[in-house]
C-alpha cells in the first residue's frame, strides 16, 4: 500500500500563469466537473468569478478548477523576443488574490486534511516574488513548494532527457530545452509574442477592413477561442461586428488566419534559434522532441502548422497532447503526490519552528 494512501492527506497542483491560475486536486472522488479557461461570460477588472460545474457543496474541492483573471499588465510594448535583461514576472499579488479566493471558497475542506501544495510557476518569476508567494502559500496550507512550471511537465511526462517546451501562454510564451534532467540556462527564451498578441493582430486586422466596428480585443479574444486555426479552414467563422447603422454578419477567417501564423511564425523563429544554437548531436534529440503547451496550444492545427515550418528546417516532430487549461496544474499535482510523506512532515516542522 502507498504510503500517501494511509495517511489523510490532500494534495494540490497549482500553475500560476500570467493569466489565468489553474487547480488540480487529489479529491477526484468529491466532484468530477472541469471548468475551462473560457467560462467567463464577464469580467472585472480586479477579479474573475470562480466558475464551477455541478457543484453544490462550499465545503467540496473540485479535481479541477480553473480561475480567469487579467493577471499580466503590459510592461514591454514590442512583441519580440526578450533576453535576460527582462525583469522577472510579479504575479505575487495576483496569487494572494488567488488564495484569498480560495480559502473562502474550500475553508472547510482545507481544515479537515493535511493540505500539500506544489506551486509552478513561470520560469521568468525572480527570487523576490516567489519568495512572496511561498510564505502567501505556507500561511495557508500545511506544506508548500515552488517549482518551475516546465519541470513538473516534464517530470509528468517523462521528458527530462531531452526535449524541449514550449509553453504559449496569453502574455508570454516560454521556451526550455531539458538535457539530463536539468533545464539548459543558455537554452531558453521569453517573449511576449503570445496568446494576447493574436487578439491584438485580429483586431488590429478586423478594424483596416471595418473601420467603424468598435472591435475590442476581449471581443477578438472570443474569436479566437472558438475559431482560432492554423492553416486554412473549412470553417466560415461568422461573427456580428457592430456598424453605426446595424450588426453585419461576416466572415473573419481570413484576419484570425493570418493574426494566428504571424505570432505562432514568431515562436518558431525561437525553436529554430535555440536548435541552431544546440550541438549536432543534442539538435537530433530535440527535433524529435518538441512539446507545445499552454493556453494558445488549443489554436487548431498548431502542430501540424508548426512542423511544416520545421521541414524547412531540417524537420521537427511537434506533440500537442498536453492539457491547454490543466497541463502543468495535472503535473504540479503528480509531483506532490510522489515527494515522500517525511518530505512534507519536515517542511511543517521547518514551518513551525520560524513560527516560534
Amino acid at each position: 500500500m502507498n504510503e500517501h494512501d494511509v495517511v489523510d492527506c490532500f494534495y494540490i497542483g497549482i500553475d500560476v500563469g500570467t493569466y489565468k491560475i489553474a487547480v488540480c486536486t487529489s479529491k477526484e472522488n468529491n466532484l468530477l466537473g472541469t471548468i475551462p479557461d473560457n467560462g467567463a461570460a464577464s469580467k472585472s477588472e480586479e477579479q474573475k468569478s470562480i466558475h464551477e460545474e455541478n457543484s453544490q457543496l462550499n465545503d467540496i474541492v473540485p479535481d479541477k478548477i480553473s480561475f480567469e483573471k487579467e493577471l499580466y499588465s503590459d510592461t514591454h510594448k514590442d512583441n519580440t523576443f526578450i533576453g535576460e535583461q527582462d525583469p522577472g514576472l510579479d504575479i505575487s499579488s495576483d496569487f494572494k488574490l488567488f488564495v484569498d479566493m480560495f480559502c473562502c471558497k474550500y475553508e472547510k475542506a482545507l481544515k479537515k486534511n493535511k493540505t500539500y501544495a506544489m506551486i509552478a510557476l513561470p520560469l521568468k518569476v525572480d527570487k523576490v516574488h516567489r519568495k512572496k508567494i511561498l510564505e502567501l502559500s505556507m500561511k495557508v496550507f500545511s506544506g508548500a513548494m515552488i517549482v518551475d512550471g516546465p519541470f513538473c511537465l516534464a517530470y509528468n511526462k517523462g521528458l527530462l532527457e531531452r526535449s524541449m517546451i514550449v509553453d504559449i501562454g496569453y502574455s508570454k510564451t516560454e521556451i526550455c530545452v531539458f538535457i539530463d534532467g536539468n533545464i539548459e540556462k543558455e537554452a531558453y527564451i521569453c517573449s511576449e509574442c503570445a496568446g494576447k498578441t493574436i487578439d491584438s493582430e485580429i483586431c488590429k486586422l478586423v478594424s483596416e477592413r471595418w473601420p467603424d466596428s468598435g472591435i475590442t480585443e476581449y471581443i477578438s479574444r472570443e474569436w479566437k477561442e472558438e475559431y482560432g486555426c492554423l492553416n486554412p479552414s473549412d470553417n466560415a467563422c461568422l461573427v456580428s461586428i457592430p456598424s453605426d447603422k446595424e450588426n453585419l454578419k461576416v466572415s473573419v477567417s481570413e484576419e484570425l488566419q493570418l493574426a494566428c501564423e504571424s505570432v505562432i511564425t514568431e515562436v518558431i523563429l525561437g525553436i529554430t534559434r535555440i536548435m541552431s544554437s544546440s550541438g549536432s548531436d543534442i539538435n537530433t534529440s530535440l527535433r524529435k522532441n518538441i512539446h507545445i503547451c499552454g493556453g494558445t496550444s488549443k489554436l487548431a492545427n498548431i502542430g501540424i502548422f508548426i512542423e511544416n515550418e520545421l521541414k524547412e528546417l531540417g524537420g521537427g516532430n511537434v506533440y500537442t497532447d498536453i492539457d491547454h487549461v490543466f497541463g502543468i496544474s495535472e503535473s504540479a499535482l503528480s509531483l506532490a503526490r510522489a515527494m515522500p510523506l517525511d518530505f512534507w512532515e519536515q517542511i511543517i516542522i521547518s514551518k513551525e519552528e520560524d513560527i516560534q
